[in-house]
């Protein structure tokens, strides 16, 4: 046998199996052999009741100031003002300033003032406290936004003073820690 006759042969052969494939595919589909699965019927999904405190940080305002905490007057433009990106790197001591803030915000007025009168008057501790009294005036007041910019301002330069030139505990525009200059500040008062 030739090698022509070979591959033609092999052709053919393959050419009958798919013709062999193709119809008897056919031959069922016509035949009845062919059975089609029945028409799906629309089942919704049922939906999954997710628990209210899933693990996730609250994501609407209602669920940031529960009642009872935080009164209506504080939920302002003002309440969400904070400090700006000031002079080198201020970010360590302006996260520290606003998550104390918010802690001190919520606090009951008589336990705000019976704490500031236990802080030694001439610490840093108690100038950081007197500084959330005057802000959280300014946004019970509603006063422009200016004036809240100032008092936020003043309080980003005492602050850097006191960390930079006073305790020296870092070099000017050097990073820190947001923890140290608290404790230091906290230590010193008492």
């Amino acid at each position: 046998m030739s090698k022509s006759s070979n591959a033609s042969s092999r052709q053919l052969k393959v050419g009958f199996l798919i013709y062999d494939y193709i119809y008897w595919d056919l031959f069922h589909s016509i035949g009845g052999h062919y059975d089609p699965a029945a028409p799906r019927q629309y089942r919704p999904s049922a939906r999954k009741q997710y628990d209210e405190n899933d693990g996730r940080a609250p994501d609407t305002e209602l669920s940031l100031h529960p009642q009872g905490i935080q009164d209506s007057t504080t939920r302002n433009a003002h309440y969400l003002q904070s400090y700006r990106w000031w002079k080198g790197h201020s970010c360590f001591y302006d996260n520290s300033l606003e998550a104390w803030f918010r802690a001190y915000s919520c606090w009951p007025t008589a336990v705000r003032s019976s704490f500031r009168k236990a802080v030694p008057h001439n610490s840093f501790l108690s100038t950081v406290f007197e500084h959330f009294d005057r802000r959280l005036k300014c946004v019970h007041k509603l006063t422009d936004k200016v004036t809240m910019t100032r008092e936020l301002e003043l309080m980003q330069v005492l602050t850097s003073n006191w960390v930079y030139n006073k305790r020296k505990l870092y070099k000017p525009k050097e990073y820190g820690c947001s923890m140290t200059w608290l404790l230091h500040a906290v230590q010193v008062s008492h």
